[in-house]
C-alpha cells in the first residue's frame, strides 16, 4: 500500500466520523436502524425508569445549592385506601413475624411460614396489574 492511499483512507474515515451530517448518514443512521430492528421495544415501566434517571434535587444538593422552593412545589404522594390498609394489615403482620437476628445471622433465609405469607398476601406482585394476579399498587 502506498502512502497517498493510506492518507486518503484516513481522510475519508476522519470526515465520516467528524462531520456530523456525514456521520449521521453513513454511521449513526444505519446502526440505529439495525438496532431498532434487533432490539425489542421498551415497556412503559422501562420507559418510566429511564425517564426517572434525570438529575433532580440530588444534583442541587451535591452542588451545595438546593432550590428548596422548587422542592416544596412538588405535591406529596398519597396512598390509596387499599394501599394504606395493606401497610396497616399484612405489612405490619409480616414485620411482627420477623426476627432480624435469626434471619440475618442464624438461618440466613426467611422461615418457610414467612415465605408462604409473602406469597399468599401478594408482596411479590404489588405493582403488577390485577389482570395478571397482582395488587396493582402505585409505585
Amino acid at each position: 500500500m502506498t502512502t497517498p492511499f493510506l492518507i486518503s483512507v484516513c481522510f475519508v474515515l476522519i470526515v465520516a466520523l467528524a462531520v456530523a451530517p456525514v456521520r449521521r448518514g453513513l454511521v449513526t443512521g444505519p446502526l440505529f436502524s439495525l438496532f431498532k430492528r434487533i432490539l425489542p421495544p421498551i415497556s412503559d415501566t422501562e420507559r418510566e425508569a429511564l425517564e426517572a434517571g434525570t438529575t433532580w434535587l440530588e444534583a442541587d444538593i451535591f452542588r451545595g445549592k438546593p432550590d428548596w422552593a422548587r422542592f416544596e412545589e412538588i405535591p406529596a404522594s398519597r396512598l390509596s385506601v387499599e394501599e394504606q390498609a395493606f401497610l396497616d394489615g399484612p405489612t405490619r403482620e409480616l414485620c411482627e413475624m420477623l426476627d432480624e437476628w435469626a434471619v440475618m445471622h442464624e438461618q440466613r433465609d426467611l422461615p418457610e411460614p414467612v415465605w408462604r405469607f409473602i406469597r399468599e398476601q401478594g408482596f411479590l406482585g404489588m405493582i403488577i396489574p390485577r389482570q395478571f394476579g397482582g395488587l396493582e399498587f402505585s409505585p
